[in-house]
């Protein structure tokens, strides 16, 4: 039998995505001394199948500001469509008007918990990152990460990690970071995050987006074909297991 949603539910409202299809998964970032570097692969899983093995989700919003994501593809596209349609709008009045990290952050909190509240989540954790301009000091900047989730819940922090990344990736990031890093050390820790996710989580790939904001702009390489240190799976390759 068919299910008619608007028969039987009258007085709610419209929902979307409750069941994600093409997904990403882990998305990272931490600050440094002069600004901010992120990663995430550049895989979209379609459950836990590679259907793409080559997208960026780095939403670069402008040179001071960029957003990634975890979680479904077609919600963070029409996010995208309504950052850059909000960016216009308040452009109206002055041509060379840009968000700031701490707008979008603020931005993109009321649309997730007013779209949670409405029982029509948008099924995405973003991270917003960026160098924010520090009040009454002309030239100055600061760094910035923002975290909001599919509940509205939002942050601030120094560093963070999505989905599996909380539970395989902020110990090490917080354990390791020290006061503050320098930009080398940002980026190698970074690495060696990627490293551990594409070992213990089987929806990560092997290629990567390496994002760094600074007050300079925005700067973004790819690392392709990373493979990893596999030798340990000799020990076991003769192994069954009894159950």
């Amino acid at each position: 039998m068919v299910f008619n949603y608007e028969e039987r539910n009258p007085s709610m409202p419209k929902t979307n995505t409750l069941n994600p299809t093409i997904t990403g998964a882990i998305a990272m970032a931490v600050s440094f001394d002069e600004g901010v570097v992120l990663a995430s692969d550049r895989s979209a899983f379609y459950s836990s199948m590679q259907r793409f093995s080559n997208v960026s989700r780095h939403y670069r919003v402008n040179e001071r500001c960029v957003v990634v994501f975890s979680g479904d593809f077609a919600d963070f596209q029409w996010i995208k469509n309504l950052i850059e349609c909000k960016q216009m709008e308040l452009q109206q009045g002055n041509i060379k008007f840009l968000m700031s990290p701490k707008m979008v952050h603020s931005f993109l909190t009321t649309l997730f918990y007013n779209r949670r509240s409405k029982m029509n989540p948008l099924w995405n954790t973003v991270i917003v990152c960026g160098m924010e301009s520090v009040p009454f000091e002309a030239g100055k900047f600061e760094t910035f990460i923002g975290v909001v989730n599919l509940y509205g819940i939002a942050y601030v922090d120094k560093f963070a990690a999505t989905e599996m990344g909380m539970f395989l990736l902020r110990q090490m990031l917080e354990t390791r970071r020290k006061e503050m890093l320098s930009r080398e050390e940002a980026i190698a820790l970074l690495k060696e995050a990627m490293e551990v996710s594409l070992y213990r989580n089987t929806r990560t790939g092997n290629n990567f987006d390496l994002t760094i904001i600074d007050k300079d702009g925005v700067k973004s390489t790819e690392i392709s074909g990373f493979i990893g240190d596999w030798e340990i799976a000799e020990k076991y390759k003769n192994i069954s297991y009894v159950f």
